[in-house]
């Protein structure tokens, strides 16, 4: 999942970094997301060069959990990272996860 499926989304990510106001654009449609999905619970704080979102109730931590599998869900969270790490026109950092036993998910984008 980590080779390939995180790498194919880390390049997929970089593609989509081409495009002019990227950061614009891709910042205003993960929030809107989040805001509206009910699949899972979060909020949602943004300003011109940042947004963060704290996830208090996650989709696949649920599953997971409900499923007796709850180590998995620390793979969708390592995900996260190859997906979001190491691109250049969107920073990503976040402190803890669901998955990795935290009370939350704290994701932190911000512009570079």
């Amino acid at each position: 999942m980590i080779d390939k499926g995180a790498a194919k989304k880390h390049l997929s990510m970089s593609k989509m970094e081409l495009v002019p106001g990227f950061y614009r654009i891709y910042s205003n449609i993960f929030l809107k997301i989040m805001r509206t999905t009910d699949l899972q619970e979060s909020v949602q704080n943004s300003g011109k060069d940042y947004y963060d979102i704290t996830i208090k109730k996650c989709l696949w931590h649920t599953a997971c959990v409900e499923n007796g599998c709850e180590k998995l869900c620390r793979l969708f969270c390592d995900v996260d990272d190859v997906t979001y790490g190491g691109l250049k026109k969107i920073g990503f950092t976040r402190t803890k996860t669901l998955g990795y036993g935290g009370d939350c998910c704290d994701f932190h984008f911000y512009k570079i």
